[in-house]
This record gives C-alpha cells, sequence and structure tokens, in this order.
C-alpha cells in the first residue's frame, strides 16, 4: 500500500507540492493542494504535476479512507471536463484506493494486508 503522506514523486521527504482528487466514477473532490485550484481549473502557470486521482468504488470505501469527521462537502468539487482535460494531458495519475492509506486509516505497519478488516 502506498501512504501519501510518504510519497511525493521525486524522492524527496514528502514536502514536494502535490494535488490529490479523489473520485467516486465522474465525481471529483480537491483532497489536496487548494494552493494551486486555480493554475489547474485554467491550465495554466504552475501547479504540481502530476495530479493524483485516488479512484474509489463507492461513498462508502470514500468515507473509510476520510475517517470519522471529515466529509466529501468538506472539498472542492472538480468539473469532470477538467479532469478529462488532464488525463488528456497525461497530467492526471489514477490510482486505485486499496492501493492507498487514507487519513482515517490505520498504517498497519506489520504488513500482510488481507485488505478489508477493520470496522471503518
Amino acid at each position: 500500500m502506498r501512504d501519501l503522506d510518504e510519497e511525493d514523486g521525486g524522492g524527496g521527504g514528502g514536502d514536494a507540492p502535490r494535488m490529490t482528487l479523489l473520485a467516486i466514477n465522474q465525481s471529483y473532490w480537491l483532497f489536496e493542494g487548494k494552493e494551486y485550484l486555480n493554475q489547474m481549473l485554467v491550465g495554466r502557470d504552475y501547479f504540481p504535476k502530476p495530479v493524483r486521482c485516488i479512484l474509489f468504488a463507492d461513498v462508502f470505501e470514500l468515507r473509510g479512507f476520510l475517517g470519522k469527521g471529515r466529509k466529501v462537502t468538506d472539498f472542492w468539487g472538480i468539473n469532470p471536463d477538467i479532469v478529462d482535460r488532464l488525463r488528456r494531458q497525461n497530467h492526471l495519475l489514477e490510482i486505485p484506493a486499496d492501493e492507498v492509506i487514507g487519513p482515517g486509516e490505520d498504517n498497519d505497519e506489520g504488513g500482510g494486508g488481507t485488505g478489508g478488516g477493520g470496522t471503518g
């Protein structure tokens, strides 16, 4: 599993700027990188690339990722056309949610992950 706090794409200490979207079907929300939102929307100036997009099967999987106390309405909605543009320009890295450890999930360093488990 990937740990979002340790992954930066550049091999550094995780301090590199990044943008992350959350997705269920054709609905998208900005999870990280609000300071670059305008640049990403218009496709000009600097914004961290690739934009990571974590793909969730359903809202229950997304809630497990976010953890208690956070909800999708806390995040900016992103128009699917913007995501399609990022995809066409090869600026989108799509990651299945089961490959990522979210802020609301336990980071079981013991490995052996069989998936599932927990009471989310």
